[in-house]
């Protein structure tokens, strides 16, 4: 167990077991008292963590509510990097949620939305083509990785020729540094009721769209907070080019997430065995319907200002 790292030594150290990311990841308090979690990553991924560790700089000086970053720097014997970030005490999102009645909840999901407004003002660059041209070498790069793993989905090749043949029609979109993975079990409620982001080791310049496709997952376990999420994000109406972007993005996420989720075994292995499901019935980008989650709870939903949360009786 790691205790001190390039002059920093912790009397208390609990490793955190969490996640997909290939980061060791610490609760770390200092003989001051003052609590840290601690990031530790391969050397072979300096320039990858500093940029990472840069972004999230850019997130907390612009006032998003974030584990804030301290210190970046490399261990003694140079075989390590690491990131010292601020210890946020609190739950995991998706813990307190269940909780919550759903007006909580749907409060929570405005909170979200309004932090996702906040990071799309943070390096932001007009709608061009240029978003589309990255995401045709994302797709590409998932695809590598996807046919390089040890199992594999009957249906893949149709697939991936639909997302070859449709990229295009992305068209021009404005990116934003945004969060990529952001589900309520990257997120913690503090307990003083402070929602933060956490776990940036997704995250880059992208379309903001793809930012918010993560409400559907995140729905599977708290519908409420989804819809205050996209009435937070959208107001009233949701455009229908929203639908259609999203459809797409989860299609080829699917094959980001397959070879990640096998390649660490275990419960994830056998969660991602199951993603595919249901995706081959999507495949028309000109038919992307709005999800059953969202078409059936609006009513129950009204996002205005002025009424708030309302639900049937």
């Amino acid at each position: 167990m790691i205790r001190s790292i390039n002059g920093h030594t912790f009397i208390n150290v609990t490793q955190i077991h969490k996640g997909w990311s290939g980061d060791k990841k610490y609760y770390v308090e200092n003989a001051e008292g003052q609590r840290y979690l601690l990031r530790t990553s391969d050397i072979s991924e300096y320039e990858k963590k500093r940029s990472e560790f840069g972004m999230m700089r850019k997130f907390s000086e612009a006032g998003i509510k974030i584990s804030l970053p301290m210190e970046f720097g490399v261990s003694d014997d140079r075989k390590t990097v690491y990131q010292l970030l601020s210890w946020i005490e609190g739950k995991e999102a998706l813990e307190v949620l269940e909780t919550l009645p759903e007006d909580k909840q749907y409060a929570y999901g405005k909170k979200a939305a309004a932090m996702l407004k906040e990071m799309e003002n943070v390096d932001r660059a007009p709608a061009s083509n240029t978003w589309c041209l990255t995401y045709k070498k994302k797709i590409e790069a998932y695809v590598k990785a996807y046919q390089n793993c040890s199992v594999s989905f009957e249906e893949s090749d149709r697939l991936i020729s639909y997302l070859r043949e449709n990229v295009s029609r992305i068209g021009e979109r404005p990116t934003s540094l945004m969060h990529e993975d952001f589900q309520t079990d990257n997120m913690m409620i503090s307990p003083n009721g402070e929602l933060y982001a956490v776990d940036f080791q997704m995250c880059g310049h992208i379309d903001p769209y793809l930012a918010m496709m993560s409400v559907g997952y995140t729905a599977r376990s708290s519908v409420a907070f989804a819809m205050g999420q996209m009435d937070g994000y959208f107001g009233n109406e949701v455009p229908g080019s929203y639908w259609k972007l999203v459809a797409f993005y989860e299609l080829a996420q699917v094959f980001h997430a397959y070879p990640v989720g096998i390649g660490l075994g275990g419960d994830e292995a056998d969660e991602v065995r199951h993603i595919f499901d249901g995706v081959a019935e999507r495949l028309d980008f000109d038919k992307a319907s709005i999800p059953d989650w969202y078409a059936d709870n609006r009513a129950r939903f009204k996002g205005d200002a002025c009424h708030g949360f309302v639900q049937d009786r």
